[in-house]
């Protein structure tokens, strides 16, 4: 559900003294109003309790979705469920590699050519965390998302 709320720019708004909204929805709130890149309600979900299946609220946002991006929500979810899995492994060999530099470090003069050597996988780890970020803006492209503190999507087209 988070990665698939990748997708959107969500808003939490408190209507609880709001008379239109109270009238309009009464015993029916909370719920999840999702809108496609037009603007327009797609669908809706209500969270009696704050609560409601998944499989519900997923279909509201894959409904949302429809003709947005070059991406069907699905796959991306998919995709870029994979691409996490490519980071947490590389997170974890970055930080063996800085474990293991840094041991060579505090050996001295001693270590000094396997000091040398570990400068050029350290070097090969750069460039991989470049392509994984690469894919991973790839991937929001493709899907449109929003992305969270720009206030923006990371596509330049009017209107969406």
């Amino acid at each position: 559900m988070a990665l698939s709320l990748k997708a959107y720019r969500c808003l939490k708004l408190d209507v609880a003294k709001d008379t239109v909204t109270r009238d309009r929805y009464g015993a029916s709130l909370p719920r999840l109003i999702a809108f496609n890149a037009k603007g327009q309600q797609a669908s809706e979900v209500v969270l009696k309790g704050y609560k409601s299946s998944s499989k519900k609220v997923l279909g509201a946002l894959v409904e949302a979705s429809k003709g947005h991006g070059k991406m069907p929500l699905q796959t991306f979810v998919k995709k870029y469920r994979s691409f996490l899995n490519e980071l947490d492994k590389f997170e974890g060999r970055k930080g063996t590699f800085a474990k293991k530099k840094a041991r060579l470090e505090k050996s001295g003069a001693r270590a000094k050519s396997k000091l040398k050597k570990i400068e050029k996988e350290g070097a090969r780890l750069a460039q991989e965390e470049e392509a994984l970020l690469a894919k991973e803006k790839s991937l929001l492209e493709a899907v449109k998302a929003y992305v969270p503190g720009t206030g923006a999507r990371t596509f330049a087209a009017a209107g969406r």
